[in-house]
């Protein structure tokens, strides 16, 4: 064990043994720091993104490309069983229905 591993464990050792209250006066203390502050919340975002998950950008929007083709797939499809069910309503109350020639025309203009 070196000098600095020693100094580290009986500053450690010595925290374990304080009560919870001093404990909590301890951790205020050394968050006045503004620098030992920063790098403490540096230290816990880091420990946390070590364990998450991550996709190149190059990935990410290839990803994200297929996501919005299939959207927009989902919408024509929807679109399409929206019209059938349309369709299927009109045709039970006997409504006249309009030709698809007549409808291309009119979305046209």
């Amino acid at each position: 064990m070196t000098h600095s591993q020693a100094t580290v464990e009986v500053f450690w050792t010595a925290f374990q043994t304080l009560k919870k209250a001093e404990k909590e006066a301890f951790i205020a203390k050394l968050l006045q720091d503004e620098k030992l502050s920063e790098d403490l919340r540096y230290a816990a975002i880091i420990e946390k993104r070590e364990k998450e998950a991550t996709v190149s950008l190059d990935d990410w929007t290839k990803l994200n490309k297929r996501l919005t083709d299939l959207q927009s797939k989902l919408d024509v499809f929807s679109g399409i069983r929206a019209s059938i069910k349309e369709i299927k309503d009109a045709r039970k109350k006997n409504q006249k229905l309009q030709k698809l020639s007549d409808f291309i025309n009119e979305s046209r203009s």
